[in-house]
């Protein structure tokens, strides 16, 4: 399995990402909904921001130069995220936040795990990430607000499927490893389910999303995408090895 690809992926996209959206087109939110957003995308806006550091440093684990590769171009690409919530953020005078407690929670995570656990708490945030931003622009009357969760749910889709190869490329090198970080994964990403509909429930009621029942039915599905995607690639290569 090679990581080759997504550095192609990552090259043509990074000048692509968020070319779509206008900018300068007048953009209306009234002062109910900004009083409904704020807090919940000064978070996000946050969180999207990282220097990466530390998953940089610990990419070289998998020995694959491709692969640290790609995470320099991931980093960039939530990096852009980051800004473009900003620039939103900006353009309607929401304050930017410089900490928040989840956040220094997920980031002090980060720092006691292999890239086995980073990976697993960062596809956690990224299933998170596709029902939250769906959420979002379902319950935002911002045609600007609209266009960028668009376009991050957009590469979401793809960095889950980046992921869900990096799993498979984790999980292959040892089986104990790979029971004990689903394990971690199942447990954090149901802590994580009950934590964002703690702080971020006004939002996703707007947006469709009207109990802790439904927010943990469309956070799971796409928890078992993402599972079935790792398993079959792994399945896929032990066929290749018995054919071979």
């Amino acid at each position: 399995m090679s990581f080759n690809h997504w550095n192609t992926y990552f090259a043509a996209h990074h000048q692509q990402q968020f070319s779509g959206i206008y900018w300068d087109d007048e953009d209306y939110l009234s002062s109910a909904e900004r009083k409904l957003i704020s807090s919940s995308i000064q978070q996000f806006q946050k969180g999207e921001n990282s220097d990466g550091k530390n998953l940089l440093s610990k990419s070289t684990q998998l020995y694959d130069m491709n692969y640290t590769l790609d995470i320099q171009n991931f980093i960039k690409e939530e990096q852009n995220h980051s800004k473009a919530l900003g620039t939103f953020m900006d353009l309607h005078s929401i304050e930017r936040i410089q900490k928040h407690p989840l956040d220094v929670i997920f980031k002090s995570l980060l720092k006691f795990f292999g890239i086995g656990g980073i990976v697993v708490t960062l596809t956690t945030a990224e299933i998170i990430s596709m029902v939250y931003y769906d959420a979002l622009r379902k319950a935002t009357g911002s045609k600007l607000l609209k266009d960028i969760c668009t376009a991050i749910l957009e590469d979401e889709v793809e960095h889950l499927k980046f992921q869900s190869q990096s799993l498979c490329a984790i999980y292959r090198t040892n089986f104990l490893k790979s029971i004990l970080l689903g394990l971690y994964h199942s447990v954090l990403m149901r802590g994580t389910i009950a934590v964002i509909w703690l702080y971020h429930r006004a939002i996703l009621k707007q947006g469709g999303i009207k109990s802790l029942t439904v927010f943990y039915e469309r956070v799971m599905k796409e928890y078992y995408i993402v599972k079935l995607n790792t398993y079959l690639q792994l399945s896929e290569e032990k066929m290749m090895v018995k054919t071979v």
